[in-house]
């Protein structure tokens, strides 16, 4: 079965998307599938070693998108990240040609809450995707929640999670042994480092050989670090902007923890699943698909958002107490098995394929 998945942008960079549409293409590839890729924007620069994928670039022009999928001829189109025009593009005109389509939603928000007009604006493309397609994944209950009342009632909802190589992401046999916190991801507002970074401040009143790692990058990253600045945290804080692979793969296992301080909008948390896979404790905020990732003094922390109070106290309470930590990190790699498991999640997401070639196929 020929396969073209869509991403918005291209290298498959850091982030959350990025990093689950590159793992579904490799697994699909192992699988026998062929699988090519369609974006929209490429980035200038990335630290990722990507699968050899064939990754096309492609414009907005219908009639150039037509013949684009003529050409490529694929069985089945997967579109993410939705809240741009590439996807519902590809699917109403994959849906004329009689080719299956297939959506898998990664959060509801477009990243335009502080401005209605923009929010509204943004959730056009998505209503027209969700109208074109035969099967809605959501990576989590709260995405699902929040996207029943744009799908229509046609259109089938399923919930599977994202997934993390659980053999990249892995334990170290060693006891990390410097106190080290970590954060990966965007530096935006709405994932809280401006709340870390006031909690952390008290976490070294108490823990003064605590050290802060925050690897990723965003448009917030000067303010953060003139935040840092003005906390007096020079020495505590290290940015290191973005990382490849194997450098953050190594820094989930140095860590005694890895904080996910989002304020709101977080769909699931691969993040959260990565560390969890390393063995490392997760303290997250009590929002979205967090809440299902992270299970409360079972397999990690969750404290109330935006509270530098409370995320101290968590960060602090897991920094002194060995006896918790491993607990925790026992259960967290346990979790992540079970659950989170490539091979689980990519053979839930054929199945779907299976199901919507066999249904386009059926007459009319």
């Amino acid at each position: 079965m020929k396969i073209l998945l869509v991403s918005e942008r291209y290298p498959l960079i850091i982030g959350g998307v990025e990093e689950h549409i590159r793992g579904l293409a490799e697994r699909l590839e192992e699988k026998g599938f062929e699988v090519s890729v369609a974006y929209r924007r490429r980035q200038e620069k990335s630290l990722v070693n990507a699968p050899r994928l064939k990754c096309l670039k492609v414009s907005l022009d219908t009639f150039k998108l037509r013949d684009f999928i003529k050409q490529e001829a694929p069985d089945l189109i997967h579109a993410h990240y939705s809240f741009n025009w590439l996807p519902p593009l590809l699917l109403a005109i994959g849906s004329q040609l009689n080719i299956p389509g297939i959506v898998t939603s990664h959060s509801a928000l477009p990243g335009y809450e502080y401005d209605p007009v923009r929010y509204l604006y943004a959730l056009m493309p998505h209503r027209l995707l969700l109208s074109k397609a035969q099967v809605m994944i959501s990576v989590s209950r709260a995405v699902d929640h929040l996207m029943a009342a744009l799908v229509n009632k046609r259109v089938r909802r399923v919930i599977i999670p994202n997934a993390v190589d659980t053999n990249k992401y892995r334990p170290s046999h060693r006891e990390p042994s410097d106190p080290l916190v970590l954060y990966v991801g965007r530096l935006i507002y709405r994932k809280g480092i401006h709340v870390l970074l006031h909690a952390f401040k008290k976490v070294i009143k108490e823990e003064r050989e605590a050290k802060l790692v925050i690897a990723g990058s965003g448009y917030m990253e000067p303010f953060f670090k003139a935040l840092a600045s003005s906390l007096k945290l020079r020495g505590y804080v290290e940015f290191r902007g973005n990382v490849s692979d194997e450098v953050k793969a190594e820094f989930y296992r140095r860590a005694w923890l890895t904080v996910v301080p989002t304020l709101y909008g977080e769909g699931f948390g691969i993040v959260a699943i990565e560390s969890m896979a390393s063995g490392t404790p997760v303290v997250a905020s009590e929002v979205g698909g967090l809440k299902e990732v992270v299970d409360n003094e079972v397999s990690g922390l969750l404290v109330k958002p935006n509270s530098p109070k409370k995320l101290a106290e968590a960060v602090i309470a897991l920094l002194q107490d060995p006896v918790l930590r491993k607990r925790l990190s026992v259960n967290a790699r346990l979790k992540a098995l079970k659950e989170y498991a490539w091979d689980s999640v990519a053979s839930q997401i054929i199945d779907i394929y299976s199901e919507a070639h066999r249904e386009s196929a059926r007459p009319r």
